[in-house]
This record gives C-alpha cells, structure tokens and sequence, in this order.
C-alpha cells in the first residue's frame, strides 16, 4: 500500500510541480506585476463586497452583479480589468524569453490603452474628472505611443538618447496622481479611525499601483538605453 502511495506520488509529483511552475511563471515579469496587481484589485474587491452584503442582506450573486455590472462605473471597470488581464498575459508572452517580442509587446500595449479608457470612462461616472483625465490621458497616450512606435527610435527630437522612453515615461507619471490620492485617503482614514473597509480600499490601491509601478519599470527595459542590460528577473 505504501509502495503504492509512492509510486503515485512520484508520477503526480513532476505533473504537480510544471502546473505550479507554468503558473509562477506567469507572475515574473513586468506582465506578472500587471497582474498580480490586476487580481488582488479584483478579488479584494469582491471580499470587500460580500462583506457589505453580509451587513445589508443581497444574496452572493446580488453582491457579485451589483460589483461587477451594478452601473454604468462597475461595467467600464470590469470591462476595464479584464482588457488589462489579457495584456498582463500578452506582457507575459512578449516577456517570457527574457529578450521582449517587440510585435507582442506593442500589442500588450494596444490592449492596455483600451484598458486605460475604459478605467478613465468608470472614474468619470465615479465623478472623479482631474483623476480620469491626468491618469487617463497619461496612461493612454503614453501605452498608445508605445504600441504606435515601440521603443527603438526616439520620435521625441529633444528627448535625450539615453533617457528612458518617453511614452513608457508617460505611463509611469500617470500613475502619480492615482497613487497620490490613494495615499492620502488611507493617511486620512488612518487619520481619522476610519472603518475597515474605508482603510482597506486605498490601501489596496495603493498596493495595485506599487505592482504596476514596478511593471512599468521593467517595461524600460525594452527602450534602446537599456538593451544590454542583464535580465532583472
């Protein structure tokens, strides 16, 4: 019985690890920052949503519709986060290898700038216009410059050679306003003694946007300056 045991677990044991590895691996990367960022916004989302409805009685499935296509906002944001998981997937396909596929790269970023219009279209309905057009303008002029011309030539005549590429450089400020006024928030509600949840939400934003902060520094890595760099990750 035992030799049985074992004979099972060495022939499930090498099929187990390539699962957990092939799934790994598809967090290394600036793809996998995009989407472990992407998830934990997601699936906190959701926690922090059944624990709402526990408290004003929706059923599971009301409080999953209502979050996911509740209004006009929870559609562009689902619509949004589901765009950004395919190009987190995209990134990590492009990146896999270590050196970037420029064609699945640009593509990565074309589905990211349709990403970033519609987050700004659910920040609108939010009623947060300064937010949606700073970071949405930023993110998506920025991820459309980069899918339009890639990073090999320097389109911008004054932009020095060995700075970064501008339209990832784009993308990066665009993040500052968004991280900013998560920030804030939390040192408010820290501030104040704020509930849980009012705590939690900008602190997971403020956890998301560090993760795809990081993503769009290695996306530097495919700009000319940086091509002989060894492989950080």
């Amino acid at each position: 019985m035992t030799s049985t045991a074992n004979a099972a677990a060495s022939r499930s044991g090498p099929l187990s690890r390539g699962l957990a590895g092939e799934v790994l691996s598809r967090f290394r990367g600036p793809g996998g920052y995009y989407n472990v960022g992407n998830l934990i916004g997601l699936f906190s989302g959701l926690a922090l949503q059944f624990a709402t409805a526990a408290t004003s009685g929706l059923s599971g499935t009301d409080a999953v519709a209502a979050y996911l296509v509740g209004s006009p906002a929870t559609v562009a944001l689902t619509a949004a986060t589901i765009i950004f998981l395919a190009s987190g997937e995209m990134y990590y396909r492009a990146w896999r290898g270590g050196i970037p596929d420029d064609d699945l790269n640009r593509l990565a970023d074309l589905l990211s700038a349709v990403g970033g219009t519609a987050l700004a279209i659910s920040l609108l309905y939010l009623g947060q216009p300064m937010l949606a057009t700073f970071t949405g303008i930023l993110i998506v002029l920025g991820k459309l410059g980069s899918a339009a011309f890639g990073d090999e030539g320097n389109v911008v005549p004054f932009w020095p050679w060995d700075w970064p590429a501008p339209f990832r450089s784009m993308v990066l400020a665009g993040r500052l306003p968004a991280i900013a006024a998560a920030g804030l928030e939390l040192g408010h509600q820290l501030g104040t003694g704020g509930a849980a949840v009012s705590v939690i939400q900008p602190a997971v934003l403020v956890l998301c946007h560090l993760l795809w902060m990081r993503a769009d520094f290695l996306l530097f890595r495919s700009s000319r300056p940086a091509a002989a760099e060894p492989d950080p990750y």
